[in-house]
């Protein structure tokens, strides 16, 4: 009783639909089968077969270990991407990197470096996916592409996000640029000088093309906590905020500490704090070697009460902590893009950034943010100030850059440029 019968305990009609259906079954077996004894590759789920004639694609990373940048957001959804729009791909880390850990916590699959060495691992990772294009960030991998290139019929692309780079290498190593099918740039400016170079050293690189990085946008949709600002920062990170507006500026501890240019930004806290006697204060994100040297700073200026230091927050973190922030600061002298910029539009946050850097291809002045003579204390304390203590202002602007970078820094905005890329490169039909 409550058991299925049978099909020999079925009437007649029943038994042969039964039986016919066991056929349909056994059937679909022998097909799975028979694709998996002649194409043995087909039950891998990722790489994707190349069905769609889609350029199958290897990128090429080699981050720090405890690092998370721009350079790695890029990366990481660059792969992701790929792989949404049903491109074979692989991406090739360093193993225990923060980028192997944020790819473990997506659920996607990596390969990472081994002790064969850089070509070994190229050209294993391109016979794999019958790849047409190897993507590389530095010298080392240009080589191991060209030779991957004598064997396999590969495409070499190029990726650049520091500025000044096609000006500072050197006329003899020039060479390493030469011949290469595709150069891609972060900024116009490096496009420009990448385009002086190739007519200059008669480099007859293929193809040189613009197009930002790719980052997370996915994050920005999910739901925020519903805690009070002093209350997430009090849960989250044990810090008991002042009464006073507060600004974000997320960024690496470099060297260089003129590159992202925190002391200013702690100038001009002190300049609020100290002078004006309306203080603002700072919520301050990222990590590196003048980490220390910042904090003493912060201490010597006198405002060490009013500037938090997080250190290094995993990308999750980054919608919640701009949310609960006024508005946001990248204080940097130099800087190809600044994806933070992007991040903080996607949280309806407006944002600073200085003018000769990247902050110029993102920041409408005076529309979702604002623009300062860069490393000028009193331009940024101007526009700090207007952002600071005008919460009307603060929500047009945000709203204004939320509405800007859903236009105009999507990854689906960015594929399409890249599908332009592969088109003109003839391995997209």
């Amino acid at each position: 009783m409550g058991m299925s019968k049978e099909p020999k305990d079925l009437p007649m009609s029943a038994r042969k639909l039964a039986f016919r259906d066991v056929q349909h079954k056994a059937l679909f077996v022998l097909y799975v089968a028979a694709l998996f004894l002649f194409f043995p590759d087909s039950g891998k789920a990722v790489p994707m077969q190349n069905f769609h004639k889609k350029p199958a694609v290897v990128l090429m990373h080699n981050p720090g270990i405890q690092y998370w940048g721009g350079m790695e957001a890029h990366i990481v959804n660059y792969y992701k991407t790929l792989i949404a729009n049903s491109h074979a791909a692989i991406l090739v880390t360093r193993h225990g990197s923060e980028t192997a850990r944020q790819l473990n916590l997506m659920g996607l699959p990596y390969r990472t470096f081994s002790k064969e060495g850089l070509y070994h691992d190229m050209l294993s990772a391109c016979k794999d996916i019958n790849a047409d294009a190897v993507v590389c960030i530095n010298t080392a991998q240009l080589n191991a592409a060209r030779q991957v290139a004598r064997i396999l019929p590969i495409k070499i692309i190029f990726e650049q996000h520091m500025m000044d780079y096609a000006q500072q290498l050197p006329r003899g190593d020039m060479k390493v640029l030469k011949g290469i099918d595709a150069i891609v740039a972060t900024n116009p400016l490096l496009v420009s000088d990448f385009k002086k170079a190739n007519a200059g050293h008669f480099l007859k690189i293929g193809h040189i093309a613009f197009i930002s990085p790719f980052m997370d946008d996915d994050r920005f949709l999910l739901p925020l906590p519903t805690l009070s600002r002093n209350q997430y920062f009090k849960a989250q990170y044990n810090i008991d905020l002042k009464s006073c507006p507060v600004v974000c500026m997320i960024g690496g501890m470099y060297p260089d500490v003129k590159g992202k240019n925190y002391p200013l930004l702690f100038q001009a806290i002190k300049h609020f704090v100290h002078i004006k006697k309306t203080p603002v204060q700072a919520i301050i994100v990222g990590d590196g070697v003048k980490r220390d040297y910042l904090m003493q700073l912060a201490k010597k200026l006198g405002v060490n009460q009013y500037i938090h230091f997080l250190g290094f927050r995993p990308p999750q973190e980054i919608p919640a902590i701009l949310h609960y922030s006024d508005f946001n600061v990248l204080a940097s002298t130099h800087e190809s893009f600044g994806l933070v910029h992007v991040e903080a539009f996607l949280a309806k946050r407006p944002s600073i950034g200085a003018l000769g850097t990247g902050a110029t291809l993102i920041i409408k002045h005076g529309l979702n943010g604002f623009l300062f003579k860069n490393d000028n204390l009193d331009d940024l304390v101007k526009y700090m100030k207007l952002l600071a203590f005008d919460p009307a202002l603060r929500t047009k602007l945000g709203n204004a850059g939320y509405t800007h970078a859903q236009n105009n820094f999507s990854n689906q905005y960015r594929y399409a440029l890249l599908v332009d890329l592969f088109k003109q490169m003839g391995i997209y039909t």
